[in-house]
């Protein structure tokens, strides 16, 4: 941001904070407090609630109010004096040089407890009595007060000095930040990214480009800190001329960098590989606006009864997955602790996509863009407990989380400098058994279990800097539909600590705690349709537990 850019009456903070923690904008005002402070200090300074100011080039113009407070109580033996000086202390009185705001005599400052002092930027010390701006400079003043007092009657043995321990400051810069280095252009599609190094004291870095060296025109600026600017909206095959300039919180501008150049290129994202080898799935937000994109969240909300008859949340979410009808669940005989009425799952697993087996492609876009590694695979699940006997047979949605990033393609099957992402969604409703009678009745602690259900799974592909939007034309977003089985075998936990489960279940009321190993069989290919096919052959590992 520029000097003089900023509302009358802002100020602007200065990331350092060296000391140099605001810029003064029109008007400039400084608001210096006296309050009454611990111990024997009575006056504190400081500048419209902060410890420093700063004055840029474009400041010249400006003239600030300083005001001040004070508050004791007795005599008033000196002059109040407030002062502007280039020395790094505040003393008792001004050295030559510096700044007198004005003195306010002994008679009325304790009187008066405050006032007000103008302060053009034109007399700041550090200006010598010169013109303003003076370049090159970078100097910090000090904001300072000194008074005497007697709590009784002045007699300069006993009288009290008054000044602030920590005066504010102000400082004047108009010093350039060092030229700044491109240490890199790098190609995109459409977009260049400039890759910079900077000295400490920049707070903002612009970009000049064009395709003819002598005409660059600024084109896009950005924190310093971020270490690179991103240029959108070019022209890919194009050459472009690029330099830099550095300024600082001041508004000071350094001289532009040495040229560089790039050339942005075209790259293929994982959903434009797929179509390029002709693909059958169009992408139903291929062209969408970011806002129509999904943002899935899937909330499972479940109760539970933690004593047995006990009344409460899980009893209405029962009615709401099983009919009344079907009443109260048959129990296996001798079975202990409080009723179960649900399960819940956490599982991760390895999933890759059967992508590169549609028929039709003449490629296999996933393998040739995310390699042969599977998707990590997030999912939690929940079940409705309908039946309990031999076996306990169950009802239950599920749903999980899974990505892949890799490099975006260019032209030539070489890695991009940007990045492509597959994300996938599953969701599933379900039917459930498990033969957990021997587990529960006799203990033997493996119980295998089967699962038959439908899916439906959402997808979508990014490409670009930011793989949340469609700033680089690689959105694509669909769904499929789909069945699939799994079988596994848990492991109950309780045998192994049955004093550790029963206290379990008193305190939290599950009643059985299993890890489990599951094997998935999915097709999900819109009952084997055209398009991309999100069927899976795959295991998962994870935790469940019986409320």
């Amino acid at each position: 941001m520029r000097p003089g850019e900023l509302a009358s009456g802002l100020l602007r903070f200065r990331p350092d904070f060296h000391p140099h923690a605001m810029s003064l904008r029109t008007p400039l005002t400084l608001l210096l407090f006296a309050a009454v402070p611990a111990a024997a200090q009575n006056l504190t300074l400081d500048i419209s609630g902060a410890s420093a100011v700063l004055v840029g080039p474009n400041d010249c113009t400006l003239t600030s109010t300083v005001n001040w407070r004070i508050q004791v109580t007795g005599t008033a033996c000196s002059d109040l004096t407030l002062w502007v000086t280039s020395q790094t202390t505040c003393s008792t009185m001004p050295a030559a040089g510096d700044k007198v705001l004005g003195p306010v005599t002994q008679s009325t400052w304790l009187q008066m407890g405050q006032g007000s002092f103008s302060l053009p930027v034109t007399e700041l010390p550090a200006l010598n009595g010169g013109n303003c701006p003076q370049q090159g400079l970078d100097q910090t003043m000090r904001v300072c007060g000194y008074a005497k007092y007697n709590a009784l009657a002045c007699n300069g043995n006993t009288d009290v000095e008054v000044k602030a321990t920590q005066p504010p400051t102000i400082t004047y810069d108009t010093k350039a930040p060092a030229v700044p280095t491109i240490d890199s252009v790098v190609s995109l599609d459409s977009a260049l990214k400039v890759n910079f190094t900077v000295d400490s004291d920049t707070s903002q870095v612009g970009v000049y480009m064009g395709t003819d060296p002598a005409v660059l025109d600024l084109v896009a600026t950005g924190l310093a800190s971020s270490g690179s600017i991103r240029v959108d909206g070019l022209t890919n095959g194009t050459l472009y001329y690029v330099r830099i300039y550095a300024e600082d919180a001041a508004g000071n501008q350094s001289a532009r960098s040495e040229q560089d150049f790039g050339i942005p290129e075209h790259t293929y994202g994982f959903f434009a590989n797929y179509q390029k080898y002709n693909g059958a799935e169009h992408g139903g937000c291929s062209v969408a606006p970011a806002g129509a994109c999904p943002l899935l969240a899937l909330a499972w909300m479940w109760a539970r009864r933690r004593r047995r008859g006990a009344p409460g949340l899980a009893a209405a979410a029962a009615l709401a997955v099983a009919p009344a009808a079907w009443g109260q669940m048959q129990r296996p005989a001798g079975e202990v602790g409080t009723e179960r009425t649900m399960a819940v799952e956490v599982k991760l697993g390895g999933y890759k996509p059967l992508i590169d087996e549609e028929a039709g492609l003449t490629n296999k876009p996933y393998q040739e863009t995310f390699g042969d590694n599977p998707m990590i695979l997030f999912e939690v699940s929940g079940e409705r407990e309908l039946f309990q006997a031999m076996g306990t047979a169950s009802v239950g949605l599920s749903a999980g989380y899974a990505e892949k990033v890799a490099p975006a393609q260019k032209d030539s099957g070489e890695a991009a400098s940007e990045s492509t992402m597959l994300r996938v969604y599953p969701l599933q409703v379900f039917g459930s058994y498990r033969f957990d009678y021997a587990a529960i009745t006799w203990g033997i602690p493996v119980v295998p279990y089967v699962k038959l259900g439908l899916h439906y799974d959402i997808w979508s592909s990014t490409k670009g800097a930011n793989l949340e939007s469609t700033a680089d034309g690689g959105l694509a977003l669909g769904g499929k539909l789909g069945w699939g089985f799994t079988g596994g075998l848990s492991l109950l936990l309780d045998v192994f600590e049955p004093r550790l489960a029963r206290d379990f279940d008193t305190d939290a009321g599950v009643n059985h705690s299993y890890l489990f190993a599951e094997y998935h069989y999915a097709d999900v290919n819109n009952f084997y349709s055209a398009g991309l096919n999100l069927s899976g052959r795959y295991f998962m590992f994870g935790i469940a537990f019986e409320i």
